[in-house]
């Protein structure tokens, strides 16, 4: 899933050798709001597939599946930043000039903010038969893995856990150690990025009660995040 941390995981020099491909969709149409699945298996060379290719391999068999999740809000507050030009279809100095109150209503009317509610049915179920949902998800844990069929697993982690739990994971999943200790480290933060400033005094805006009550009942929040967890989001956001 986009924005949700996977790419630093992807970067780490303890996994890049494994990476068979690394992309944001497999689904046709899916735009610049698609995945960011890692498909890895052991002594495979460094590299992009392409998404024919990713299929190809997928109904091989015998590869494991990384992906995260994240507050839903969170989530799609930096995804829309990060692909601001295309959702809003304004150029930058246009977007500089914007106040916060002005990009948080760019932000609700035109955004897919049901998006996150598919993915793991479009990405995932449909293409690996893995249904997340029928897995209860250890929160104290912090990452669940899960075996499917033809020797296809995956591992789901929710980017609020990477820092304490990638290195018990990535053990307990693919048998690896991370000396350099570099999976912990965000590989795009939204602050260093031209939007900056503007997503900075974003995150700080509040949004309408509906809305977030709408984002946190989800499917996908209910299932990763326990109550006191969506409640402390509900009181960041509104």
């Amino acid at each position: 899933m986009s924005k949700v941390g996977t790419c630093s995981l992807k970067k780490s020099k303890a996994i890049s050798p494994l990476i068979i491909g690394a992309r944001h969709t497999l689904d046709a149409h899916d735009g610049p709001n698609g995945i960011d699945v890692g498909w890895l298996e052991k002594n495979a060379s460094t590299g992009n597939a392409n998404k024919v290719d990713m299929l190809r391999r997928l109904s091989a068999g015998n590869v494991n599946i990384i992906t995260s999740v994240r507050d839903p809000i969170g989530r799609a507050i930096s995804a829309f930043f990060y692909h601001i030009e295309y959702f809003t279809r304004l150029n930058r100095q246009k977007i500089l000039s914007k106040s916060p109150s002005e990009l948080k209503i760019l932000f609700l009317d035109n955004f897919n903010h049901t998006w996150h509610e598919e993915w793991f049915d479009r990405e995932i179920k449909k293409h690996t038969g893995i249904d997340v949902y029928k897995h209860e998800y250890p929160h104290s844990k912090g990452y669940s893995i899960i075996k499917g069929a033809n020797n296809i697993n995956l591992l789901v982690l929710r980017m609020e856990d990477l820092s304490r739990v990638a290195d018990a994971s990535m053990f307990d999943y693919l048998q690896i150690e991370n000396k350099e200790a570099d999976w912990h480290r965000p590989s795009s933060k939204g602050s260093a990025h031209w939007y900056g400033k503007k997503y900075g005094k974003f995150k700080t805006a509040k949004l309408p009660a509906a809305y977030v009550d709408s984002m946190y009942n989800s499917r996908l929040a209910k299932h990763f995040y326990l109550e006191e967890e969506l409640e402390s989001f509900k009181e960041k956001w509104s």
